[in-house]
């Protein structure tokens, strides 16, 4: 969504390495800052909680992803996209206006809820 408001603005998806100051006399500057300053709230950490808590109570449930025609475990599919968020947090990459760390922090909020209410696998062999 920001890279619309942003493109309606000045035509482009992005700013280069988010350099501000070539558009500090153009007359939607303040649109501008307003597009890339103000915090945008969502689920997406809350989802990853959810993603975590089931891997870790059904790591061996086969999942299949989006144009993937393989199962993959649970463990591995969550696993690796909570690595990949690790990696893009860290990376820090020009353009990518993800909150990875809400994303991971709401990873590590679900693993720890699942700790505190010492929730476990049911033994109803479904899994």
């Amino acid at each position: 969504v920001q890279s619309i408001e942003l493109h309606s603005v000045i035509g482009s998806f992005i700013i280069p390495h988010g350099d501000f100051s070539q558009y500090a006399g153009y007359p939607g500057y303040e649109k501008i800052q307003e597009i890339y300053r103000v915090p945008i709230l969502g689920a997406s950490g809350a989802i990853f909680g959810i993603a975590v808590a089931l891997a870790v109570l059904y790591p061996n449930v086969e999942l299949y992803l989006m144009f993937i025609p393989i199962p993959i475990k649970a463990k591995y599919a969550i696993g690796g996209y909570v690595l990949f968020e690790l990696f893009s947090g860290i990376g820090q990459f020009s353009g990518d206006n993800v909150a990875h760390f809400a994303h991971l922090g709401g990873a590590l909020f679900g693993f720890i809820l699942l700790k505190i209410w010492r929730m476990q696998r049911p033994n109803n062999n479904f899994y």
